[in-house]
């Protein structure tokens, strides 16, 4: 963990977080990873002992809030917030009911959309004791500096790695910035044989790509590439697997390309870890991220990645040791990359063994969460006690 200029000793890991009450604020439950971390953490401080509830809209859940009600936490309500002052002020006042009767010690916003709402909800609450740190999971480059204004209205600031620190600290007061690197708990049920056996992937490579079907995730480079990819006489399955307004779109895509036989938009699945898991290689062809959990998903799973090089996505893979970068959005050099890994399986080994001892290395999820209750206690030291 980086933190600066804030010192203090690393939490020794596994602590326990017995008497903590958090409130996880995220403002949808969708398919992402900012709602993917807010829903790791909350399970696993549960684990730890902490009272947890999750805010959310209840509408907007999908796997994660299902994920949740089976492991105990509880999820309450509030409004999607839209970028209009009565919305936010809507979605504030039903924050505030909560906050007013669970008594959270920490409100953990993440993303700046839901850090807007908890600033405005801790004062419509009245609790001027309650901690508010907010991750800082990326957005746009146009709306940086609008967000960076207003992750000033909390205690801590976390940043998800190394890019995300850099562009926080262009606006954001250095000792309100604390970096803690995200982590993954990978868990499976279903074995890699069964899942290739359903996409008809047992006799030819399996290539996954997990991502919202937006533009920034540019899956429609993906699909150019993956058809120059079968020009070259390659023979594979790929799964891209997702939920969003492009769906359709992509679909259409991958018809025009005659390669519905061969790539298949999956649409959302609660089981992407386990596509993950199955799969000789994840590609990732996103415009930028802020630290994508999907590849360290991969890398935990000894899968190689082989990703355009973008924002966020450098901090984690290492062109040529765990996976490759390619510096172009060109798709003649991502089916290029691609078939390099798929001709190679010692490479594929090598590249897969390498990824997850860096993901043992430096993006352990029991670090990641003791960093967090870290996190939390600093904190709560910054705010009046009662």
């Amino acid at each position: 963990m980086t933190v600066s200029p804030l010192t203090a000793e690393v939490s020794p890991v596994t602590r326990s977080a017995d008497e903590l009450r958090v409130l996880q604020f995220v403002t949808m439950l969708a398919f992402g990873g900012a709602e993917r971390l807010a829903s790791d953490l909350s399970i696993a401080l549960t684990e730890r002992g902490a009272e947890v509830v999750v805010a959310t809209d209840t509408g907007k859940t999908r796997g994660f809030g299902r994920t949740l009600a089976e492991a105990g936490v509880p999820i309450e309500h509030v409004t999607l917030p839209r970028a209009r002052p009565l919305s936010i002020l809507r979605s504030a006042r039903e924050l505030a009911r909560i906050i007013r009767r669970h008594e959270p010690q920490v409100l953990h916003a993440h993303n700046p959309a839901a850090g807007t709402v908890a600033t405005l909800a801790r004062l419509l609450s009245g609790r001027r004791s309650l901690a508010i740190v907010t991750t800082y999971h990326g957005v746009r480059p146009h709306r940086l500096g609008l967000a960076s204004r207003v992750l000033r209205g909390g205690e801590l600031v976390i940043a998800v790695g190394p890019t995300a620190e850099q562009q926080l600290l262009a606006s954001v007061p250095a000792h309100r910035v604390v970096q803690v690197k995200n982590g993954v708990p990978v868990l499976k049920s279903r074995t890699r044989e069964a899942i290739r056996a359903e996409f008809g992937s047992t006799e030819v490579p399996l290539i996954v790509a997990v991502g919202r079907y937006a533009v920034e995730k540019d899956h429609a480079l993906l699909v150019d590439a993956l058809a120059a990819l079968a020009g070259r006489g390659r023979r594979f399955r790929a799964l891209i697997v997702g939920f969003g307004r492009l769906e359709q779109e992509l679909k259409a895509r991958v018809h025009g390309h005659g390669l519905d036989e061969q790539i298949t938009i999956t649409g959302a699945r609660t089981d992407a870890v386990e596509l993950i898991g199955a799969a000789d290689i994840l590609a990732h062809t996103a415009v930028r991220e802020g630290l994508p959990l999907v590849l360290l998903e991969a890398m935990a799973l000894g899968v190689p990645v082989v990703a355009v090089a973008a924002t966020g996505v450098s901090d984690l893979v290492q062109d040529g040791v765990t996976g490759f970068l390619v510096p172009e959005r060109s798709p003649e050099a991502i089916a290029a990359a691609l078939e390099r890994v798929l001709a190679d399986e010692a490479l594929r080994t090598q590249l897969g063994e390498a990824g997850k001892a860096f993901v043992v290395e430096h993006h352990s999820f029991d670090r990641m969460l003791d960093e967090h209750l870290d996190v939390y206690d600093r904190a709560l030291a910054l705010r009046p006690s009662a």
